[in-house]
């Protein structure tokens, strides 16, 4: 709809996580930029990561592009999807293991109060308080022994295209303020 809002960036999240829950090996974001307005070159509305206003020469981060962000600057491309459950009903994440060994955790808080959760990864247990409507991202670091011995593979890759244009965590705490961030945690 090239509002590039809140709204439908929460909406892309919900698109964002069945397709990875459903088998997807890689995302590619279609519009990684479009000019002011988000009309395509054949004429949709439609929303991007990166508005670009031609006659200012200015550009702006969206939504879509921190909530991306989220994802590629923490995910490595040989990383493998966590099966995740919960005992409480609350399934609002993505888990994925790097090669590293450390787990990254990807939460959205839907909710318009701060949501108070814990996650148990291995025997480790991380306690945080979610803001109000916002995507989190958590990073663990763990012992030698890999997490993700029984995990579903993911392709080397994955959101590594996007990846490339995107900064490291330092950026997105400064600009993104729906957006938080925490590493490391163990």
């Amino acid at each position: 709809d090239s509002k590039n809002d809140w709204r439908f960036c929460r909406y892309a999240w919900t698109l964002l996580r069945h397709f990875f829950e459903n088998g997807v090996t890689a995302y590619c974001h279609w519009n990684i930029s479009l000019l002011k307005g988000g009309i395509s070159r054949w004429g949709w509305a439609q929303n991007s990561l990166v508005t670009v206003d031609a006659e200012s020469q200015t550009f702006t981060y969206n939504y879509e592009f921190y909530l991306l962000k989220h994802l590629s600057g923490f995910v490595r491309p040989d990383a493998r999807r966590l099966a995740t459950m919960s005992w409480t009903g609350y399934e609002n994440l993505l888990a994925f293991s790097n090669s590293d060994n450390s787990v990254v955790v990807v939460v959205q808080n839907d909710l318009c109060e701060e949501l108070p959760l814990r996650f148990k990864i291995g025997e480790e247990v991380i306690a945080a308080t979610l803001p109000a409507d916002s995507f989190n991202t958590f990073v663990v670091r763990r012992s030698p022994e890999p997490a993700w011995r029984q995990a579903e593979p993911i392709r080397p890759g994955v959101i590594k295209s996007i990846a490339a244009g995107l900064y490291w965590r330092d950026q997105c705490l400064l600009s993104c303020p729906a957006c938080s961030l925490y590493e490391p945690l163990f």
